[in-house]
């Protein structure tokens, strides 16, 4: 099994100091938490599909010039019964619930009739309130102590909105609302939803949900995949892409124990399409046009904002949906000398579409409705009905993970922080950081190493936008170097300090940075 991504033999429940290595700058005071799947085998049972690995929490406690690392397994109730029957009881994204050896054919046929929906959460870390919470594409998430990583309790989606998925990536307010996206599989067609998520000191819940859009699927009964989204400050913005839900194939999964991955089609026929929701009134903005490009397939986005009536979306683009199969176990067993994997991932690019708000219907058929500084983008009015968008490429260098200074999030901004992937001449990963302006940009690398995203950290008093310090996990495939904790200076890339920890560190896919007085 490639390195990077075996399980997790052991908990460590005791924080461990590691050892300080340069400058740790001392205002930063708090713990970087980080999300992603640890265990893959269970039993003489395995995961077919890197996401599919139970959730383990990791924090790195950053104080008095120290840092300490712990990590726990998130106690959710596929975990707990996987555990107790020693084998994989719930179906993930890429694999089936394994058969009861012990007992025969027409009771497991029972078993799968009755079976329930995975609540394994490995993707990301939220805060609602002053309370972290482990969350995937399901509609649980996992509250858990910050400090020991005890998962304390399960919250379902569908108690405070009517949501059966959603998306891992919110956003938040200044009233300290969560904002997302999910889905709703109902008697009629599946439904797109927009809503939050409030913190309450009032009513017998600590959380009070509101549904602000219940909107209609383009290609019925076959919702985008949509992992992330964007928020402006009027608008919602959210991509249609190719990359489909088969719902009919959803609602027989729980009978069947289909795997999500056995849902999804790519459908290359279909085209990309944007739409604009308002914030306030949950009425989608221009619905009588229809903003489309053509096929592609987002995971994460990047940044959005409003600018002279046009609205900006940055966002990591890959050419169709092969990359989620890259991501099977099968594809992340092969091994070179060095430790580095045999496998092909295709390379994702950042890039840019620009949506203009005010649109004429006197407008001439062919017209791109964009203007400078803009104009490298594609805004064309093809017919009365339709506005086909074309992107800028912001850099050719592959591109994924993208992280903002949070100061910048859906406002003008100029430097994007990412983990960029390279296939040849032989698998190697490098933090990143764009320059949007001048396309530039600046890399960390080290041979063998393999950096988390990046959580950003604005200086106190910054005076610019990259005024700051990114901190990232990283993962070795050398037994000659140990995992560590890195510091750099954001103007730069260059490092300041690093954190070195007698133990391996598991693969992570999300995360974020707390201070102690958020808590």
């Amino acid at each position: 099994m490639f390195k990077l991504f075996r399980s997790v033999k052991e908990e460590i429940t005791t924080p461990i100091e590691g050892e300080v290595m340069g400058d740790l700058p001392e205002w930063i005071i708090g713990s970087v938490y980080r999300n992603g799947p640890g265990l893959f085998e269970v039993g003489d049972t395995k995961f077919f599909h890197w996401f599919d690995g139970m959730a383990i929490i990791q924090r790195f406690d950053i104080k008095n010039g120290k840092v300490n690392y712990q990590r726990k397994f998130l106690r959710s109730e596929a975990y707990t019964a996987n555990i107790a029957a020693n084998r994989i009881v719930f179906a993930e994204f890429g694999t089936r619930a394994y058969p009861d050896p012990n007992k025969n054919t027409i009771v497991n046929l029972l078993c799968k009739f009755i079976a329930k929906r995975t609540d394994n959460c490995p993707v990301n870390i939220i805060r609602i309130g002053k309370e972290l919470f482990a969350v995937s594409e399901t509609n649980y998430l996992h509250r858990f102590d910050p400090i020991t990583l005890e998962t304390l309790e399960r919250l379902d989606l569908s108690d405070f909105v009517d949501v059966n998925q959603a998306s891992a990536h919110v956003h938040y307010d200044q009233a300290g609302a969560i904002h997302n996206i999910g889905y709703s599989y109902g008697v009629k067609a599946p439904k797109y939803c927009l809503y939050t998520i409030t913190p309450t000191t009032s009513g017998t819940s600590k959380y009070r949900g509101k549904l602000i859009a219940a909107l209609g699927i383009d290609y019925k009964l076959k919702p985008s995949y949509i992992h992330s989204f964007f928020m402006t400050e009027n608008f919602y913005i959210y991509i249609e892409q190719p990359l489909v839900i088969n719902a009919l194939k959803v609602a027989s999964a729980e009978i069947r124990q289909l795997p999500m991955s056995d849902c999804l089609e790519w459908r290359k026929d279909l085209k990309t399409r944007f739409h604009i929701v308002d914030r306030k009134t949950g009425i989608e903005l221009n619905s009588n046009y229809v903003y489309e490009g053509v096929p592609f397939m987002m995971i994460n986005q990047g940044n959005a904002f409003e600018d002279d009536g046009n609205i900006i979306l940055d966002l990591c683009i890959f050419k169709d949906g092969e990359v989620l199969k890259s991501y099977f176990m099968c594809n992340l067993a092969f091994e070179v000398p060095d430790g580095s994997p045999e496998g092909n991932f295709p390379p994702s690019s950042y890039q840019r579409f620009v949506l203009p708000l005010n649109l004429d219907k006197t407008t001439p058929i062919g017209t791109n409705l964009l203007s400078e500084p803009f104009s490298k983008s594609l805004a064309v009015r093809a017919s009365n009905t339709k506005i086909s968008l074309t992107s800028e490429v912001l850099s050719y260098v592959p591109f994924e993970l993208p992280l903002v200074n949070e100061n910048y999030r859906g406002k003008p901004y100029q430097y994007v922080y990412g983990v960029t992937y390279e296939s040849t001449p032989k698998f190697s990963s490098s933090l990143v950081k764009l320059d949007i302006q001048t396309k530039s940009c600046i890399h960390w690398k080290e041979d063998h190493c393999f950096p988390s995203q990046p959580c950003f950290l604005p200086s106190p008093n910054a005076e610019s936008e990259d005024d700051g310090v990114l901190i990232a996990s990283v993962n070795t495939t050398s037994d000659d170097k140990q995992c560590c904790l890195i510091f750099l200076k954001a103007k730069t890339m260059t490092e300041i300090c690093r954190v070195t920890f007698p133990v391996w560190l598991p693969r992570d896919l999300h995360g974020l940075f707390v201070s102690d007085n958020q808590l």
